[in-house]
């Protein structure tokens, strides 16, 4: 806007007093700048962590169990590894990650980073 100041002060304490946001924006050929007025800006999170995992690893059936613990991920070379079920790693780092953890899942995103780390 081109509003001088003298009018856009006392607008701006109207906007405030009436909690509207005010948006003030200038520029000059290439320059400008933008300047936002806003007594609280509330973020919430709109995709929150599920608190089920997608993939039931944690308690797997007895049968599947021993088919996990079979193979030990750690000991495999570049090329046996690429012939292992993606499962097979998922469980073994999951296993891994809550031996550190107390037993627990990834919850939170910086947790579930960690795991994803684990096994890269």
């Amino acid at each position: 806007s081109a509003l001088p100041e003298k009018i856009l002060i006392p607008l701006s304490r109207y906007l405030w007093d009436a909690q509207v946001p005010l948006l003030v924006c200038r520029s000059i050929g290439f320059l400008g700048y933008i300047r936002l007025q806003v007594k609280e800006h509330t973020v919430i999170e709109s995709h929150p962590d599920s608190e089920n995992p997608d993939i039931r690893l944690d308690k797997p059936w007895p049968a599947l169990k021993e088919y996990l613990d079979s193979i030990n991920v750690a000991t495999l070379d570049q090329r046996a590894r690429s012939q292992v079920p993606a499962v097979v790693i998922l469980y073994y780092y999951l296993s891994k990650y809550k031996e550190f953890h107390e037993g627990n899942l990834p919850k939170t995103r910086e947790q579930k980073n960690i795991l994803k780390k684990m096994i890269r």
